[in-house]
């Protein structure tokens, strides 16, 4: 895997915070049906004292901006909301911290550039994020739906992630279809987990000779966001800090869950062929093939991946060496002819996979480039807002 896989990186944001310093053609915007100025008794009001109703606007590089104030409270809100756009690989590889900093500064300067707006970002807060992770897999993604099945039956129910194993196909903004597996611990604050074909999801826009997936969790709302990485500040992030999140995440859902299944799986099995052969020993094979077919039909997720993973087990059944040989063969016979779904080495898939779940403690990111002081954060941004508050009558409302 390249480094870019080994990273957990940022795509869709939805910030909060923003501030409009200064508009300097507002009647150009009115007619571009981008501003209204006189459709609210209140008004937001710039830091050079202009006012208007409200502000929206969304193009190439911009998935939304929005100000005004709101009606209830009669707040003032900006808003902004942005996703990965290269124009050669789409989304594929997202961005660090450091790359999405970069990433806004392009973005203040494309506003000014093409509508005349200024704004200020240094005090974005986050309601919506989404960190991920996305790496080649050696087949296509088709073919470990089974590998993904049994990774989502055993999320721990402690994570509060419902639906674990619902899968559905979801169709991009090009009208492909592409299979993605979710999870989701609530309904307004909460985070959701998804496993897709990132390879099938990015079809018309991108053609991809590799076969990509990707794992990715949204963090949905701000005190979300706060709780699960320990603030809603944007310029308090660090790549450090996002990896370490996503890692331990990635390590409690799947790496320790999977490894105990194993363990407890391996036992059931035993169990089950020593059963098998005291109750019937002429189709004691046929029977124990059967019945693990059944039970992955009945719960819709795999016990057993492949027939292999039989071979090591069937060893503690304490056969004689020539017998031991033969029902070894056997299993494989059987599985061969009748059960094909056994014979495709998804124990393998798997193994790939969590191979490439587990990452280095340490991180190497652009941390060196994380330096920039954008403390003492308080001080600034009273000294910024003073100026609005005094027109206002009050401090505007950053959430």
């Amino acid at each position: 895997m390249n480094n870019r896989e080994n990273i957990a990186l940022i795509d869709k944001c939805i910030f909060s915070g923003v501030l409009i310093e200064d508009i300097e053609d507002m009647e150009k915007l009115v007619k571009q049906n981008l501003l209204e100025i006189n459709t609210g008794k209140q008004k937001y009001l710039t830091k050079t004292m202009k006012e208007f109703s409200c502000l929206s606007l969304h193009d190439e590089l911009i998935d939304r901006l929005k100000a005004g104030v709101y009606f209830k409270n009669l707040n003032t809100y900006g808003t902004l909301q942005t996703s990965i756009k290269d124009n050669e690989l789409s989304n594929l590889h997202c961005y660090t911290v450091e790359e999405y900093k970069k990433f806004l500064e392009k973005i203040k300067k494309h506003l000014l550039g093409q509508y005349g707006i200024t704004v200020d970002f240094s005090y974005l807060g986050l309601k919506q994020l989404e960190i991920n992770r996305t790496f080649q897999l050696n087949g296509e993604f088709n073919d470990y739906r089974r590998d993904f099945k049994l990774l989502m039956a055993q999320i721990p129910k402690g994570s509060y992630l419902t639906n674990q194993a619902q899968f559905k196909d979801v169709s991009n903004n090009k009208g492909y279809v592409y299979g993605t597996f979710y999870a989701k611990s609530g309904k307004k604050q909460y985070l959701e987990l998804k496993i897709y074909d990132k390879k099938r999801a990015l079809l018309g826009f991108v053609v991809l000779s590799e076969n990509w997936v990707r794992f990715e969790l949204k963090l949905v709302g701000s005190a979300k966001v706060k709780r699960e990485l320990e603030t809603n500040q944007f310029y308090e992030l660090t790549d450090e800090k996002i990896n370490k999140w996503f890692n331990k995440k990635i390590k409690y859902f799947f790496l320790d869950t999977m490894e105990k299944w194993q363990q407890k799986r391996d036992k059931r099995l035993l169990k089950l062929m020593r059963e098998q052969r005291e109750k019937q020993l002429k189709n004691w094979i046929t029977n124990t093939i059967g019945i693990l077919q059944d039970k992955e039909i009945a719960q819709d997720f795999p016990e057993l991946l492949d027939v292999e993973e039989l071979l090591p087990i069937i060893d503690k059944l304490g056969l004689k060496a020539k017998r031991l040989y033969k029902v070894k063969n056997n299993f494989k016979k059987r599985v061969a002819q009748a059960h094909s779904t056994l014979n495709n080495r998804d124990d393998l898939k798997l193994k790939e996979v969590l191979d490439k779940l587990r990452v280095k403690e340490e991180i190497e990111t652009n941390e060196a480039d994380s330096s920039t002081d954008h403390a003492p954060l308080a001080s600034h941004l009273n000294e910024h807002i003073e100026p609005l508050a005094e027109n206002l009558g009050g401090m505007p409302k950053i959430e």
